[in-house]
């Protein structure tokens, strides 16, 4: 269940980075074009942010390691 929950939250968090205004100081001030904005994003974090999203519990990745208790 909290697999799910942290699977949603990424997800919408990818997509709120597309909308989110970005400070630039070579244009002294926030860029609120989407166009560049999504070009900034996608050559910065997208592809770590998609590998952090992506349900690698349904995959089958992951399922196999136990956590031990102390």
């Amino acid at each position: 269940m909290a697999e799910l929950a942290f699977d949603v939250l990424f997800t919408a968090d990818m997509l709120l980075e597309f909308s989110t205004a970005t400070f630039s100081v070579s244009h002294e001030g926030y860029i609120v074009d989407r166009g560049i904005i999504s070009k900034h994003y996608i050559s910065r974090c997208f592809f770590p942010d998609l590998i952090s999203s992506l349900p690698l519990h349904l995959l089958g990745w992951g399922s196999s390691i136990q956590m031990n208790r102390i």
